[in-house]
């Protein structure tokens, strides 16, 4: 028998009671009825009064005891789900009140929502609409009182997860940088890397973080995109980073490259090992870099553009290029035809331009036989400068996973790229001048010249020592037009095209390898040198059975007399005919006196004036290199 307590009944002990004779049978086949009991029953004493109530709560995808889950995506239902059942007894309260509150992280009370009993699950249920609120952590008290004022309460937590990428668009890397590979399960992991041109420095390709909070804690996330333009991966999962793990409040963050496909808009989704999955967009947009850059006047330029309109889903064709402009001007048109469209033999229209179905830009030659190649296009200006430029395409299609129709055609897309053109004959005539004044400056430096090794001297100055490479000089002085003018004290003084240079005679080590007429070639560990034959002075030493010897300010030389006219002599040596004066052979000079200190600081300052004269074409090409 079951009696339910009226809500007024007074508190107090009961006990149930069966009075005698009050129990009668139903009897057809006697005239007398069986009765009872003798005596009055009475049950044991039991108590009306306030009883705790058990509450237990849980947050669930939908209403269902079997669907339980902690973290919700933004805008989702929460369903809250209470089992409320008597402390002592166990028994299921099905009828009284039972009310959720949400709150906030801050303790804020953002909901209070009434339960309804649900005798197919036994249970207290209300949803929650989680839209407009915030990503963090909700805490949920369930408060539950029945018809006889027992009451009791219980409280959980859920999380509202919060998925963020950065930056939300961004180009696309050459497909050579990006990786398929097909996973056991049919699925494939799509790993990309920024491409960075070796030459300009420029890169396509965008590294993107993701990071999210309030996942299932201690779980792990995949990181997926919704489609990409790869016939092997239609219908399958396209993973960009597995495995991701979360910490205990479900949080983690990880770093992808978006791979190589069309312009469009496209879904990231985060998913974790319990079903919770969010999603947000990156935007692909188109990407171009010309290189090398900067160039030193006219140049053959190599284009690579990526993330541009394509060929998709018989939506579209490949988008193809209309022109290049420079500084928005036609001026390339007539110089780079291959690039725009061409008037073909069948009288329609075509472009060798166009895009593939990843979305990167190709060059596809015409006629019978068509293939690909790279494209390019010669830049035809000297005038220094930047120069940008830009490509436009007309068609083609890209993807918007934010639409349900998902491709979209386009009519016209534009994409630039900026070159700098240095280095022009004008722009070196300016900074000549500098290096005559940074030639000046050195000069003043107070350095000291303490070896000369192979091909290295080292060099002592106020500041510190330096090694300087001798070898740089050699090419220096050639390019620069060293002629020897003079030669005093055991200085060398050699005029280039932009400076002069002062060196000692034993430093140079110099040689005359041929003479022709009244110039001498000489060679020396810094290079070639020209010089009149006066300025290295000959002079016939000794003849001694028709062989004389002659002593230059540089060398010695030894050789058949042809001829003497006066004091002056004409001898034939290996290096050419070579006209000497006829010293006093009783008193020939000694040789060349020992190198002194000043001689030294000489051959430094002949080191550091041709150095400096790198150093200014160095500043030169980044100065106009911006």
């Amino acid at each position: 028998m079951t009696w339910f307590v009226p809500a007024d009944a007074p508190l107090g002990d009961y006990r149930f009671l069966i009075p005698a004779d009050a129990l009668k049978d139903v009897v057809t086949t006697c005239t007398v009825c069986n009765t009872g009991p003798e005596k009055d029953v009475l049950s044991p004493v039991f108590a009306v009064g306030i009883t705790a109530l058990r509450v237990e709560v849980k947050t669930y995808s939908a209403k269902d005891p079997t669907k339980e889950r902690v973290a919700f995506t933004p805008g989702s239902i929460v369903y809250i789900g209470a089992k409320v059942t008597y402390l002592e007894s166990g028994v299921v309260m099905t009828s009284g009140s039972v009310r959720a509150y949400i709150y906030n992280e801050t303790g804020y009370l953002v909901a209070e929502i009434p339960m309804t009993y649900d005798s197919g699950t036994r249970m207290w249920w209300c949803e929650w609409d989680s839209t407009g609120y915030p990503a963090g952590r909700y805490r949920v008290l369930v408060k539950a009182r029945d018809i006889g004022y027992n009451v009791g309460e219980g409280e959980t937590y859920f999380y509202i997860s919060g998925l963020v990428i950065s930056p939300s668009k961004g180009t696309v890397p050459p497909i050579e940088n990006t990786k398929c590979e097909k996973l056991k399960d049919g699925n494939w992991l799509i790993t990309a890397s920024v491409y960075k041109d070796p030459v300009s420095g420029k890169s396509l390709g965008t590294v993107i973080s993701i990071s999210a909070t309030h996942f299932t804690p201690n779980s792990k996330v995949n990181i997926t995109v919704d489609w990409l333009p790869y016939p092997a991966l239609v219908g399958k999962k396209i993973l960009l980073a597995m495995n991701v793990p979360t910490d205990a409040e479900g949080n983690f963050a990880t770093t992808v490259v978006f791979p190589t496909t069309i312009k469009g808009i496209y879904y990231i989704i985060a998913r974790d090992a319990k079903g919770l999955e969010m999603k947000t967009t990156f935007e692909v947009i188109p990407g171009m870099i010309l290189t090398p850059d900067p160039v030193v006047g006219s140049a053959l330029t190599k284009v690579i553009a990526t993330g541009l309109p394509g060929p998709i889903n018989d939506v579209a064709d490949a988008a193809k290029a209309w022109e290049i402009l420079v500084n928005d001007t036609d001026a390339m048109r007539t110089l780079a035809g291959h690039i725009g469209f061409l008037y073909n033999m069948t009288e329609t229209y075509d472009t060798r331009w166009r895009t593939n179905e990843n979305g990167t830009l190709i060059s596809v030659a015409l006629g019978k036989y068509k293939y690909t190649v790279k494209p390019g296009f010669v830049i035809p200006f000297t005038e220094p400068g930047a120069y940008v430029f830009k490509l436009i395409l007309e068609g083609g299609g890209y993807r918007n996973s934010t639409d349900p129709a998902l491709f979209k055609t386009v009519k016209t897309t534009s994409v630039s790229d900026t070159v700098k053109v240095v280095n022009a004959f004008k722009e070196f005539t300016i900074l000549v001048d500098k290096v005559d004044a940074l030639a000046e400056l050195v000069s003043t430096m107070n350095v000291l010249l303490r070896s000369v090794d192979k091909n290295v001297a080292t060099l002592v100055t106020d500041t510190g020592t330096i090694k300087a490479d001798v070898s740089t000089l050699r090419s220096l002085v050639k390019e620069m037009g060293g002629t020897l003018t003079d030669i005093s004290g055991g200085i060398a003084t050699i005029k280039t095209d932009v400076g002069t240079i002062k060196a000692s005679i034993d430093a140079l080590s110099p040689k005359i390898e041929a003479v022709r007429g009244d110039v001498a070639r000489i060679s020396t560990n810094i290079g070639e040198i020209l010089t009149n034959l006066e300025t290295i002075e000959p002079v016939v030493m000794s003849i001694k059975d028709g062989v004389a010897t002659v002593n230059t300010k540089i060398d010695t030389l030894t050789g058949r007399v042809t001829t003497i006219d006066g004091n002056v002599a004409t001898v034939r040596t290996d290096v050419g005919d070579i006209k000497a004066r006829v010293a006093d052979l009783a008193g020939v000079p000694g040789a060349i006196s020992t190198v002194t200190m000043a001689v030294w600081i000489a051959v430094v300052l002949s080191l550091v004036a041709a150095i400096c004269s790198i150093v200014s074409l160095l500043q030169l090409r980044k100065k106009i290199a911006g």
